[in-house]
């Protein structure tokens, strides 16, 4: 049962990254400076509105909080900056030669699963970092809206 084995492996490692990007963005995100957030939000807007059939404002409005969180996760990757939990990076998928530079989020977006067992542990082991899944969890899975703002004091 050797194949199997690995591609469940494989599964594992793509999904478990996926929640752990999408999670680590969706915390790092509000707690940038206004300056950076608008930097990764042009960066956002040309990109679709040169690759996609879609509007900055269609992105905006009606995208779920973990697509959006997939595409932060990729342009802070690209602008160099780090997660807000420390001993963290971006694990993005792997860029092939022929896809565009932010198909790493698309990718994300498909191999996300917020109900799963595995975004389970990366819940675990962020709120082991010191994050307070809960109220991040209220704004990424249910909410279209912007993110809470971030406590400043700590």
């Amino acid at each position: 049962m050797w194949p199997f084995d690995a591609l469940r492996r494989r599964r594992f490692q793509r999904r478990y990254h996926a929640a752990l990007v999408v999670y680590l963005a969706a915390y790092t995100y509000p707690r940038l400076s206004p300056a950076d957030q608008q930097r990764i939000d042009r960066e956002i807007e040309q990109y679709y509105e040169r690759n996609t059939g879609f509007s900055a404002y269609e992105f905006k409005a009606f995208l779920p909080v973990s697509f959006k969180a997939a595409f932060w996760a990729t342009v802070m990757n690209d602008l160099s900056i780090p997660p807000a939990v420390a001993g963290e990076q971006w694990t993005l998928p792997k860029k092939r030669w022929w896809a565009d530079r932010l198909a790493a989020a698309h990718r994300l977006v498909a191999n996300f699963r917020p109900y799963n067992p595995i975004t389970n542990e990366v819940r675990d082991h962020l709120a082991n970092k010191g994050v307070n899944v809960e109220e991040l969890e209220q704004y990424l899975i249910t909410s279209v809206a912007r993110p809470p703002r971030a406590n400043k004091q700590g």
